[in-house]
C-alpha cells in the first residue's frame, strides 16, 4: 500500500467521525428562535407591531399616535417639496390638499376617540378612512415618485447596456 493511498484513507476516515462530532457539538439555532438562554443571555423575540396593539386603547394615546403620525407625514411631505422642482402653485395646492386631508383623519380619529376608548372595530374604521384619503391624495396629485424615474422608466430602467443585442 502506497503511503499516498493510506494518507488519503487516515484523512477521509478522520472527516467522516469528525463531521458529525462537530455538527452535534454547535449550539442550535432553533433555541435561539425559542427565546431560550443563549451563550450571551436569554434571546428577547423580534419586536412586532402587531403584538403592541391592544385594545380598547385609550383615545388620549390613540389621538397622541394620529398627532405624531400626521406631523410627521407633514415633515416629509415639506422637505420632499423643498427638494421638487414643481411650481409654487402646485407646491400650495398639495399643501392645501395635505391639510384638509389631515384634518379629515383628525376627525375621524376624535369620532374613534370621543367615547374614551378606541375599539379594535373604530381602529380599523378609522384606518380604512386614511386609506381613501391616501387614496385620493395619489390619485389627484400621482405617486409615480417612488415608482418611476424622471423620463417614466421603472425600477428597472434602460442601463449602459440596454443598446447591447
Amino acid at each position: 500500500m502506497s503511503y499516498r493511498f493510506r494518507n488519503i484513507a487516515i484523512l477521509t476516515t478522520a472527516l467522516a467521525f469528525a463531521m458529525p462530532a462537530v455538527a452535534f457539538a454547535a449550539p442550535s439555532d432553533r433555541s435561539a428562535e425559542k427565546g431560550e438562554r443563549h451563550e450571551r443571555g436569554p434571546r428577547k423575540a423580534k419586536k412586532n407591531r402587531k403584538d403592541k396593539r391592544s385594545f380598547p386603547i385609550k383615545g388620549e394615546t390613540f389621538m397622541s399616535h394620529v398627532s405624531k403620525r400626521i406631523s410627521k407625514m407633514e415633515a416629509r411631505m415639506n422637505k420632499r417639496l423643498e427638494m421638487s422642482k414643481l411650481s409654487d402653485e402646485k407646491k400650495a395646492a398639495i399643501k392645501a390638499d395635505f391639510n384638509k386631508g389631515s384634518a379629515a383623519i383628525r376627525s375621524a380619529a376624535q369620532k374613534a376617540a370621543s367615547d374614551g376608548t378606541v375599539t379594535r372595530d373604530e381602529a380599523k374604521a378609522f384606518r380604512d378612512k386614511v386609506r381613501e384619503v391616501r387614496k385620493e391624495a395619489r390619485e389627484k396629485h400621482g405617486h409615480e415618485g417612488r415608482r418611476k424615474g424622471e423620463r417614466g422608466k421603472g425600477k428597472r430602467g434602460k442601463g449602459k447596456r440596454s443598446n447591447r443585442a
